[in-house]
């Protein structure tokens, strides 16, 4: 199973795919294993909102250690 398919299989919490989507074409894939890595040990994490919270954790850290944004830039509509 490749890393993005993971992600939204396992941490997806029904608003993330987006950010799975961005995170998994900017990031280094060396980091992204390492990050499945960590979270797939964590065999004590049940609770999906938990387990979505703590990869965009480690999915943030990484971008902002790496200078990157991960923020997707939307239009806004006009009169909002």
């Amino acid at each position: 199973m490749n890393i993005l398919n993971d992600f939204l299989a396992n941490y997806n919490d029904g608003r993330s795919m987006s950010y799975f989507c961005l995170s998994c074409t900017l990031l280094p894939v060396d980091k992204l294993l390492e990050i499945q890595g960590i979270l797939n040990g964590r065999t004590a994490l049940s609770d999906a909102k938990e387990k979505n919270l703590l990869l965009k954790e480690y999915l943030k850290e990484e971008a902002e250690r790496l200078k990157l944004n991960l923020a997707l830039n939307t239009k806004k509509k006009p009169g909002h």
